[in-house]
């Protein structure tokens, strides 16, 4: 009886560890720097490096990597946050970022851009995104809405922390949506910090 007892209580544990992987994996927020990232699908990977964007990284011999983006549908499509690896062709913060959707019929590219992190503005929202990275103490955030099956800039904002009226820098992010633990805040508070230094 014990031993069933201990049984049950492993599958619970093993069932709630899968519960949380899953979810990390349908995150709403991933940087370019998420220990989640891997070796992509061939056909997605193949997709982006086929892709004009993906030009200036080619010459550098750049892998991609990535993380599914959102919750799995009933189907088997699948939507993919991508980058280089090994911080390949990045600059300061901020890297290539590419959104690619993929099934077995149809692997399409929907977003090419720059940035750091990616958030859903809404949860786990799929059709309002933002994309934020940071250079010199100002925060950029660009916003896309999904239409017509790809990605388009609606608006982008700017926080300048250099400047004395941003001391409150955890309140603007979490106005903005982002968590205060987050893994965007935490690197920001660092960068932050240092720059405050010099």
């Amino acid at each position: 009886m014990r031993c069933l007892s201990t049984k049950k209580i492993f599958i619970q544990i093993s069932l709630l560890i899968a519960l949380v992987i899953t979810q990390g994996l349908e995150a709403a927020e991933l940087t370019i720097e998420d220990r989640r990232l891997k070796k992509l699908p061939a056909p997605v990977s193949q997709l982006i490096r086929s892709s004009d964007s993906y030009s200036p990284y080619y010459s550098l011999h750049c892998d991609v990597i990535g993380a599914e983006l959102f919750e799995v549908p009933a189907n088997d499509e699948r939507t993919y946050f991508i980058t280089t690896s090994n911080a390949c062709g990045w600059g300061a913060n901020i890297g290539p970022i590419w959104l690619a959707k993929s099934s077995s019929t149809e692997h399409r590219l929907l977003l090419s851009t720059g940035g750091y992190s990616l958030r859903t503005r809404a949860g786990h929202d799929k059709e309002n995104i933002t994309i934020a990275f940071e250079n010199g103490g100002v925060v950029v955030e660009k916003n896309y809405t999904l239409e017509d099956g790809v990605y388009k800039e609606e608006k982008s904002n700017a926080i300048n922390f250099g400047s004395k009226s941003s001391c409150c820098w955890a309140e603007q992010l979490q106005a903005r949506g982002y968590a205060a633990d987050s893994a965007y805040a935490a690197k920001l508070k660092g960068v932050i910090s240092a720059w405050r230094l010099e």
